[in-house]
């Protein structure tokens, strides 16, 4: 069953995933609600940023301390992601303060804010990509994510900074995300399984729609809700199937 879900690429031998990581997983995911609740004008949006905001920042630290993002040779890339993880978190702490106090952010605090989450994506990122035998899912993604999230967060500087050519970039990143994840995704399943297929397709179905409801959504189209809340409903589906393979995995190796 778990092969259907996800099928391992042998490469190395599998680690369970660290608890530290799996809570750092659900405060990211606290930190989602926030967008959904702002895009439908709901209740409780500003919570939802606080909580999920310091409960990253709280089991990053954790996770910092514990090496539990590093592997045993240490590694330098997660180093640089958790520095921009720590100097974004300062910046949100001092607009924080700024808004309780009715006071103006200066400009280039506020251009510092977006390295929290960039350092959370890409350390993320780094650690699933690098992480010991990886999953098919991962395979398919990592080069896509790797040559378009640069471009996306520049772009998304340069929109917070009402700078030129930032709709550009995004819209560049997006569509070169399509073509690369699309392209991966069949280069690297032609010779699976079709049934190995169906949870890589998921992933890929689901960070496109989360590109484009992105895309949509900065450039004020239409249909941009609809497709961040699809990618929201696709993204929970697909982390129900995630900890249900890594409980079976977990019990499997006790």
């Amino acid at each position: 069953m778990e092969d259907i879900l996800d099928e391992q690429v042998p490469i190395q031998e599998f680690k369970p995933q660290p608890l530290i990581i799996t809570l750092f997983l659900f405060a990211v995911g606290i930190r989602l609600f926030e967008i959904f609740f702002k895009l439908y004008s709901w209740s409780y949006g500003s919570e939802f940023l606080l909580a999920g905001s310091f409960s990253i920042f709280l089991t990053g630290t954790i996770a910092f301390f514990t090496k539990a993002f590093y592997p045993s040779r240490g590694d330098l890339k997660i180093s640089i992601y958790f520095g921009f993880f720590f100097i974004g978190f300062g910046a949100q702490l001092i607009h924080f303060y700024h808004l309780s106090q009715m006071s103006f952010t200066p400009i280039y605090i506020r251009s510092l804010r977006p390295l929290f989450e960039l350092g959370t994506i890409l350390l993320l990122l780094r650690y699933y990509t690098r992480n010991k035998g990886a999953y098919l899912s991962i395979e398919v993604l990592k080069w896509p994510f790797n040559l378009t999230v640069p471009l996306m967060t520049v772009g998304l500087i340069f929109k917070f900074q009402s700078w030129p050519y930032a709709s550009e970039m995004i819209t560049l990143a997006t569509l070169f995300f399509f073509i690369t994840s699309t392209i991966s995704f069949f280069w690297i399943t032609s010779s699976k399984k079709l049934l190995t297929r169906g949870f890589p397709f998921l992933n890929v179905v689901t960070a496109n729609l989360f590109y484009f409801g992105s895309l949509f959504k900065i450039q004020s189209w239409p249909f941009a809700s609809e497709l961040l809340f699809l990618a929201a409903i696709f993204i929970l589906i697909s982390s129900i199937l995630h900890v249900f393979s890594h409980i079976r995995k977990n019990k499997e190796e006790t």
